[in-house]
């Protein structure tokens, strides 16, 4: 489930379900139950629970079809969700840049100049068909 590289070091617990569909399924086990996994959690923080600890806990494990169901939906809100964190991240970015640009009276040239140096065909393509209200 983790797009990113993670360094798995001493006190990690790394699971390694057999299929997507197994993962997704854990996922949501996990996710649904934090009160549980608190409530067994040690440390100093409450924050670590052992492996002895998370095997002890009893996850409801649904029919491989139900699972496989669950988790064609989960994977097409994973990747929209993914998608929709990159297209904030585009926008903050271009927030800052015209915030900035605005502030500081240097506006990006750059978005002007493509509009002015645009072919009269670029500019009707963008701006729809002609003579349509």
């Amino acid at each position: 489930m983790n797009h990113v590289p993670a360094a798995i070091g001493r006190n990690v617990l790394a699971l390694e379900p057999e299929s997507a569909s197994d993962a997704y399924w854990l996922l949501h086990e996990i996710r649904l139950r934090p009160a549980e996994l608190v409530a067994t959690a040690q440390g100093s923080a409450g924050r670590e629970l052992s492996r002895k600890a998370f095997a002890a806990i009893t996850i409801r494990w649904l029919p491989q079809e139900v699972r496989e169901q669950f988790a064609r939906v989960a994977g097409r809100l994973h990747d929209r969700a993914r998608i929709a964190e990159s297209e904030s991240e585009r926008l903050r970015e271009l927030r800052g840049r015209f915030l900035d640009g605005f502030l500081s009276g240097t506006f990006p040239k750059a978005l002007l100049l493509d509009d002015q140096t645009a072919q009269p065909e670029d500019r009707r393509a963008r701006s729809g068909p002609q003579g349509v209200s």
